[in-house]
């Protein structure tokens, strides 16, 4: 089995190799770890560096870009294309946005959440709380045991109540749901609408 090629990385410039040694003592001299308080302080420094100070790094800057070069070559010729791995990566980034792009919309349907059904307006309301107490512990799985045997030998009189409540929330959320829906198709069309009016300028 082929080794897996690795795409060389791009070396450093001659300010990134002096900023790398220094980076301790320019953060000690900036009081602040912090990315841009340090790359502020580093700037400055860099630039008012006497050019016999700042060719040690040049040097090292150019070597390591040789270094690089014959790097690719090789690379290349062993059948490695430069820049395919960043290329993975923004596709895979764009595909995770891409899912979250997805998902905001219905999670953001002002803030609508779908009703409780008649079982959980009764465990809410008073079902958990009686198990609790029945059975001397908070422990989800023998309460929610007894909450479903409970509703089972619940009078109907007791359950049209809540049967009766969560028909009328299901109702609420059913309308606000369709009315969000609405408003959805029509910002599709309107998109749909000015992209319309975009070609129709093009080909004028």
């Amino acid at each position: 089995m082929a080794a897996e090629l690795n795409e060389p990385s791009k070396p450093h410039n001659a300010y990134w190799i002096w900023l790398s040694e220094h980076r301790d003592a320019i953060a000690k001299e900036a009081g602040s770890s912090k990315g841009s308080d340090v790359g502020k302080c580093a700037g400055t420094k860099w630039k008012a560096m006497m050019a016999n100070a700042k060719a040690p790094y040049e040097k090292q800057a150019v070597e390591k870009k040789a270094a690089y070069e014959r790097a690719v070559l090789e690379f290349e010729a062993n059948g490695g294309v430069i820049g395919k791995r960043r290329q993975e990566k923004a596709e895979a980034k764009k595909d995770r946005v891409d899912k979250k792009a997805k998902k905001e919309p219905r999670k953001n349907s002002d803030s609508l959440t779908k009703p409780k059904n008649a079982y959980f307006l009764w465990v809410t309301a008073e079902g958990r709380t009686a198990a609790q107490k029945e059975l001397g512990t908070k422990s989800i799985g023998p309460v929610g045991k007894h909450c479903g045997e409970a509703w089972k030998t619940l009078s109907a009189a007791k359950k049209a109540a809540y049967e009766k409540e969560a028909a009328e929330k299901r109702a609420v959320y059913d309308k606000l749901f369709a009315e969000w829906k609405a408003k959805q198709g029509n910002k599709e069309n309107n998109g749909e609408d000015e992209e319309d009016e975009e070609e129709d300028e093009d080909e004028e």
